[in-house]
């Protein structure tokens, strides 16, 4: 085996082959393993070998979402041509404008004309975003929404400061602490 150390190369394969085949033995339906910011694994750390080794060896029950934002730590071009690997980066994350009218209009009641072009301008069509716009709007009266909108569009660059901050003031002060709890990050 190759790798930065060769018996951390052998417990992580070890290692995976005994999750997929445990998985096997447990379930005959696929399962989906999402793991976020895997970019933060530093190279030949035992966590990046383990998803390494779940990658290389494959399992038709077992999906891999490994979520980043910077490259993976090892290579995935085989995989790439032999059409085993979807990418997807910010441009097919984003809504469209026509997404963004959906979400709007199974909110809000009514969405006046413009409305919807200028939370998707204001949002970059980013899902949180227009999410957020949307509790916001909620909370506004109709004919103060398009207000609201330019003062959204105005703070784009700190578009969810500003939403998080009309959302969480709509809240009541028990709602505003939950979210207090159940916050894990300051984002």
């Amino acid at each position: 085996l190759v790798g930065p150390d060769g018996d951390a190369v052998v417990r992580a394969e070890t290692a995976a082959a005994r999750l997929l085949d445990g998985l096997a033995r447990a379930t005959p339906r696929p399962v989906a393993l999402v793991l976020d910011r895997v970019e933060s694994l530093e190279p030949g750390a035992s966590g990046l070998l383990l998803i390494e080794a779940l990658v290389r060896l494959g399992h038709p029950s077992l999906h891999l979402v490994l979520l980043t934002r910077g490259p993976l730590g090892f290579e995935v071009g085989r995989l790439r041509a032999r059409g085993l690997l979807v990418e997807l980066g910010p441009e097919q994350l984003r809504f469209t404008a026509g997404e963004t009218a959906a979400v709007l209009a199974a909110r809000l009641e009514t969405t006046p004309p413009g409305l919807t072009d200028g939370v998707h301008k204001a949002t970059e069509g980013w899902p949180a975003a227009v999410r957020l716009a949307c509790e916001a709007l909620a909370d506004t009266p109709p004919d103060d929404r398009p207000a609201a909108v330019v003062r959204l569009a105005a703070h784009a660059a700190d578009v969810f400061g500003l939403l998080a901050t009309e959302v969480l003031d709509a809240l009541t002060e028990p709602a505003r602490q939950l979210v207090r709890y159940a916050a894990v990050l300051p984002e």
